[in-house]
């Protein structure tokens, strides 16, 4: 019977024979990813140096999002590069990462990610700036936000988060969740991934899974948003999640699916309740 560290090692495995499909050699991903000896501690704490040297230009007062306040999402990439605006839904997360799995730009709702003039996204972790402007107390936060994807990502056997300080963005401070790269392996993770970050900012300690699916939540919908993804929890941990989606990338987000479908039902919610777009689904093994 195979144990959980011959069975992370498969999924490793995997997950360079992806990274091949998408056109990055293992050599490659490993240049990619140069960085001190340190860097192998994973879980840790970093907030002394920032480690964004290039915000976006672009505001995010173009997005036409459902939140216009709370937590913002940007993914980072390795040179200290902001990939994108800061975006209040995560939906726009999948957008981004689909675009540069398929090599072609993408835009909806006023957001707008190009491969060949933004900068890259990192694809060897997932590598995730938040800010929450206006709001005292936001490293204690983000530091009981890690705690809280340190236990789901001991149930999933996943690396666990580290957190850096990003910097100062419109006079806020922001700070950068390094984590597994399973997490952009389909819409659905990264979109779980970013729920979680968001609900992990409210947590007191205990069962991760109680507190996602009972405590207090941070954004206005999360309420809502939380008691639906709930239904999906036993899908998620109790399956290895490679187990339930495409084996590829490419079939996680196919090119020939639409940016609407994409974006509006290709996330938790929607694997929750059965509502995923059936392009998207089409690939994915029986859950």
């Amino acid at each position: 019977m195979p144990t959980k560290k011959t069975r992370r090692a498969a999924a490793i495995r995997g997950w360079e024979t992806r990274r091949k499909n998408l056109g990055l050699s293992i050599k490659e991903a490993a240049a990619k990813k140069k960085a001190p000896a340190k860097k192998a501690k994973t879980g840790g704490i970093f907030l002394k140096t920032p480690i964004i040297k290039k915000w976006h230009p672009a505001g995010e007062s173009s997005l036409n999002q459902i939140y216009y306040s709370g937590l913002e999402f940007a993914f980072a990439n390795t040179a200290g590069e902001q990939c994108h605006p800061f975006a209040f839904c995560k939906d726009y997360l999948q957008d981004a990462i689909w675009a540069t799995i398929n090599k072609k730009p993408t835009g909806i709702y006023g957001f707008r990610y190009d491969p060949k003039t933004n900068p890259p996204l990192d694809m060897v972790s997932t590598r995730m700036a938040l800010r929450l402007k206006g709001k005292s107390g936001f490293k204690e936060m983000c530091i009981q936000s890690q705690k809280f994807m340190h236990k789901v990502e001991k149930d999933l056997g996943y690396t666990p988060s580290s957190l850096y300080y990003g910097g100062e963005s419109s006079d806020s401070p922001v700070y950068v969740f390094t984590s597994d790269v399973r997490w952009m392996f389909s819409p659905v993770l990264i979109s779980f991934y970013s729920l979680l970050l968001r609900v992990g900012m409210t947590y007191e300690g205990g069962d991760w899974q109680k507190h996602f699916s009972e405590g207090k939540k941070l954004g206005t919908n999360d309420v809502r948003y939380t008691a639906k993804a709930s239904k999906a929890l036993s899908k998620i941990v109790i399956k290895n999640p490679e187990k339930l989606f495409a084996p590829t990338l490419e079939g996680n987000y196919p090119p020939t699916t639409t940016v609407y479908g994409l974006h509006d039902n290709s996330g938790i919610v929607s694997f929750a309740t059965d509502n995923i777009n059936s392009d998207v689904k089409k690939n994915w093994k029986k859950a």
